[in-house]
């Protein structure tokens, strides 16, 4: 730690760190930071020709970096030119844009879509071309044209080309036609932030173009020399090369390993990795510049190459490869860290690891500062910091020992032990950080680093030679990559497997901001301990982890209604003032998600829910029970109640399956029936009649419940149609009155009758629905009438997930945003 006393730079970008901290969440005018910048510099000026105390000048040189942190944040956070494509309104239901820009990177594409970076140029209007500026992500889908054409071709034998996916490069310049719009924000609380995220990359919109006829190219080749012709190429080489000649997870494997692309991982083999604690090794990071420093200086020494055009060779390597992977915030960090250290080489100046981190986040920052919040900034320092932070005490406490120990194959165990400790040390710096984002704490890492460490890095140093070795043979390529294969094979294997084990990992959703300051408090205590103060510091632990735990205890007696943003499908939950959970519906299953797993389920375990005790299943429909395997799989459900469709559907046959297997029992509810004794909620059933001939399909068939808690009620509807709607308000008339109600069917134009509403007369009014669903959910008529009525309507699609809180006598809003 004494290293850290003697690291200026180190000290600096801390203070310029804080700075872009501050700069990030307080909204300042860079000309009025410019001013107070330019009157320290002159205040600093004049105070040391007065020759004041030395420790006066520092801090006021401290407050000046603060305040250059402070300017850089203003202008990368906060200024937008005024011809971005930001401050262009998202495009109107049945209305199309037109943009032209260049692509900026390589498309990535699966079966159904092409993805890319786009550079807007023109925006074109009905009357008028406006040039624009800023970064979007387009998407382009195959149109349901386009697949019915596929499925013809098998079925005819006309000699039809009926592929109309356009052949897209880096640089070209298109015109698109499609949607524009904002990225999603966080849609239900502690999800990942998408439209943060893009904009930390300078990525403003999104855009969608369905239909390949929806794009052109105009020409070719309008990226810079050195993208155009040297990075794009050796990426499309290496990414071709593996593609070719290993293929499959395991070939998405080493494109990871080498290049950084992940897009071609499957699902399963991410979540192995992050279950087993090595999700760290399918991104390029340190290790891949170190072996290229290592590499390099090898090939270099055996040409007997003098040192100082050694290190420039290298160091024109690092920064080719630096652009070669797209520049990450790991792989910048490494390349500036082995670039000083080789520098410093050559002015023969000894080395501070502090220093060099220091210098590493100056660069990173100056650059852009909106990397401070990059998980990939964030997560490799953390993992350099710890390890030489904490690996230094494990170093002290057991490897000096076993060093000077007299115990058999010293040497084997002090190395197999010294790779465990550093991963642990690395492990320990990052907990908070990766269970944030993964929500898994491995109890694996320590055997499957132990393990994969070594032979990840020997199939990169293989896959390296493999694509070298192809600009001069194929055949000795396609060798090496054979060999590769049964390494990166046999490694899948052994992290499934690993994986695999029921106590491999347990999923952890806690991880907010006060526990994570907490726990770098702990760790930072128990790390600078002496033995002398140890006891002491233990005790401070104890009560630390205490109060801990008695501030994450909920105590409040509020009944909490949660509708939750699932696509265009339903589920709401209810949290009663007893402790007891509600669940009703459970989220749509599409073609790549099922929302279920991707949202509920996270969203419960974020909340500290493992029992649900009761499930209502407003009716059979996908949209309201699509995600319910993963509900079934992950939570004990005491009670599930549903509508009693007599309707047959697959849908319906393996629901009742799952539910068989979990031996859960299902009880029919219908209009007059109610529940009670979930902390004074009452819950009454206003439809379905039990009587199957009043209803024509499943939406009549909905579930309506009244809940009733105190004073305040609340009307949840399901898919209820007009046929519907009129039966339980000629039945129920004005008990249908309520302070919030769930508007029917998604907001849709057969639903939400002007006498319905009107017997309801809602404070809140909240619509479940899809962002940009096909269906145009919620009608323009039904949002018409509840502005008639008054309501304050809330809709999942824009504000994402709509929390209300009660204490039997009103109702409060959530914000949560």
């Amino acid at each position: 730690m004494r290293k850290l006393e003697t690291a200026p730079a180190f000290k600096i970008a801390i203070l310029f760190a804080t700075g872009v901290i501050a700069g990030s969440y307080i909204k300042f005018s860079p000309l009025v930071v410019i001013i107070l910048i330019i009157l320290q510099v002159i205040f600093l000026f004049y105070f040391q020709k007065a020759q004041r105390d030395f420790k006066s000048f520092l801090i006021l040189i401290s407050l000046l970096i603060f305040s250059l942190g402070l300017l850089k944040a203003s202008l990368d956070f906060y200024y937008i030119p005024g011809n971005s494509v930001s401050n262009i309104p998202d495009t109107k239901r049945n209305e199309e844009t037109k943009i032209v820009g260049v692509i900026q990177d390589i498309p990535t594409s699966d079966s159904s879509r092409i993805r890319f970076r786009l550079g807007t140029e023109l925006l074109i209007g009905r009357y008028d071309t406006n040039i624009i500026s800023g970064d979007i992500l387009v998407t382009l889908k195959r149109n349901n044209k386009t697949d019915f054409n596929e499925f013809l071709k098998v079925r005819t034998t006309e000699n039809i080309d009926y592929d109309y996916r356009p052949d897209l490069q880096a640089g070209d310049r298109i015109l698109i036609y499609g949607k524009l719009s904002g990225p999603f924000e966080e849609r239900n609380p502690g999800e990942f932030n998408y439209k943060r995220y893009l904009r930390l990359h300078d990525i403003y919109k999104i855009f969608t173009v369905t239909g390949y006829d929806n794009i052109e190219v105009i020409n070719r080749g309008n990226l810079n020399f050195f993208n155009r012709e040297i990075i794009y190429p050796a990426r499309e080489f290496a990414s071709g090369n593996i593609d070719e000649y290993i293929g499959g997870d395991e070939g998405a494997f080493l494109k990871g390993l080498v290049t950084g692309e992940r897009q071609d991982i499957s699902k399963k083999v991410k979540d192995d990795f992050v279950k087993t604690g090595v999700m760290h090794i399918i991104a390029v990071s340190g290790l891949n510049v170190a072996y290229i420093i290592l590499s390099i200086t090898l090939i270099l020494s055996l040409f007997r190459v003098p040192h100082f055009p050694r290190v420039i060779t290298i160091l024109v390597f690092l920064l080719f490869y630096c652009f070669f992977t797209g520049a990450p915030a790991s792989i910048i960090r490494a390349t500036v860290m082995g670039s000083l250290l080789l520098i410093s080489g050559i002015v023969q100046r000894k080395t501070n690891i502090f220093n060099i981190v220091g210098l590493a986040v100056l660069v990173i920052l100056i650059y852009d500062s909106k990397q401070l919040y990059d998980p990939g900034f964030i997560l490799s320092f953390s993992a350099v910091l710890s390890m030489v932070i904490i690996y230094e005490k494990f170093n002290e406490i057991f490897l000096k020992r076993i060093n000077d120990s007299k115990i058999k194959y010293k040497k084997a165990v002090y190395n197999v032990l010294g790779l465990m400790l550093i991963t642990l040390a690395a492990q320990a710096g990052t907990l908070p950080i990766t269970t944030y984002y993964f929500e898994k704490i491995s109890f694996a890492s320590l055997i499957a680093n132990a393990v994969m460490v070594p032979l990840s890095n020997l199939s990169l140093a293989i896959g390296f030679f493999q694509i070298s070795s192809a600009t001069f043979s194929s055949f000795i390529s396609s060798v090496i990559a054979d060999a590769n294969y049964f390494l990166l094979k046999f490694q899948l294997y052994f992290v499934n497997t690993l994986a695999s084990f029921k106590y491999s990992y347990i999923n952890f959703y806690r991880f907010d901001s006060v526990n994570t300051v907490a726990y770098f408090l702990i760790l930072g205590i128990l790390i600078t301990a002496k033995k002398r103060t140890l006891k002491l510091r233990l005790y401070i632990t104890a009560v630390i982890i205490a109060v801990l735990f008695f501030i994450n205890i909920d105590y409040g007696e509020k009944l909490r209604i949660t509708f939750l943003y699932s696509g265009q499908g339903d589920c709401t939950l209810l949290e009663t003032p007893d402790g007891s959970t509600i669940l009703i519906d459970c989220g749509t299953k599409e073609f790549r998600n099922n929302s279920g797993e991707s949202t509920i389920t996270p969203y419960l375990k974020r909340r500290g829910i493992s029992k649900i005790d009761l499930l209502i299943l407003t009716h059979l429909h996908n949209d309201h029970i699509g995600g319910i395997e993963p509900i079934l799989k992950n939570f004990k459900i005491t009670k599930i109640i549903t509508n009693g469709s007599s309707e047959d559907s697959k849908l319906k046959e393996n629901m009742y399956r799952l539910i068989t297997e979990e031996h859960i029992p299902v009880e029919d509810m219908y209009s007059g029936d109610f529940i009670e004794g979930y902390g004074n909620l009452r819950l009454y059933f206003l439809n379905p009649e039990q009587n199957d001939s009043l209803h024509i399909n499943e939406h009549t068939k909905s579930i309506v419940l009244k809940l009733q808690y105190g004073k305040v009620n609340a009307v949840l509807t399901g898919d209820l149609s007009f046929e519907g709607e009129k039966i339980i308000s000629d039945s129920y008339g004005n008990f249908l009155r309520t302070d919030i109600l769930k508007i029917p069917h998604h907001g849709s134009r057969n639903a939400s009758s002007v006498p319905f509403l009107l017997n309801c007369r809602p404070e809140y009014a909240v619509i479940s629905c899809g962002r940009d669903n096909v269906f145009g959910h919620p009608s323009d008529a039904v949002l018409a009438k509840l502005e008639i009525l008054g309501s304050k309507v809330f809709r999942t699609d824009k504000d994402g997930a709509v929390i209300f809180e009660s204490d039997g006598k009103g109702v409060e809003l959530i914000k949560w945003k």
